[in-house]
């Protein structure tokens, strides 16, 4: 079950990162924001200094922000990426990532990555990765 208050918190110089169970988080982008190439190596980075294990990721885009053309092609690289949903509660927040995760996808085509504009659908989609990943390293610890 969830706790009613994130397990830990991050600040990145331009995001939060919420984790909610041992394998979930959410990324709440500072509003207004136009995510560079820059800081998608500031999160790249992040990742692999903090887990060695798979996670999902919910990036929350309830405060409006954009990505510069060089960083749709850098942000999220799916090395542990188990899933990622990007919340989109309306249509101009849905339009604005849409191309953005057109050209990440380019680059990282075997990416699990959905839109949703339904916060509930996205963390239902997230769940059915949470439990990939706990049978997957149940899996591996008992063929050890």
């Amino acid at each position: 079950m969830d706790a009613e208050f994130p397990l830990r918190q991050f600040r990145l110089s331009f995001c939060n990162i919420l984790q909610w169970s041992d394998f979930r988080f959410e990324l709440l982008v500072d509003e207004g924001l136009e995510i560079s190439a820059e800081q998608c190596r500031e999160v790249n980075a992040f990742w692999p200094a903090l887990r060695e294990q798979p996670y999902v990721l919910l990036v929350n885009c309830e405060q409006p922000f954009s990505y510069s053309f060089e960083a749709s092609m850098e942000i999220g690289d799916p090395a542990l990426q188990e899933r990622v949903a990007i919340y989109t509660p309306n249509a101009a927040s849905r339009f604005a990532h849409d191309s953005a995760v057109a050209l990440n996808l380019m680059r990282y085509p075997d990416k699990k990555v959905q839109l949703f504009d339904r916060k509930v659908d996205a963390l239902d989609w997230l769940a059915q990765g949470e439990t990939a990943i706990r049978a997957q390293l149940k899996t591996n610890s008992t063929s050890q």
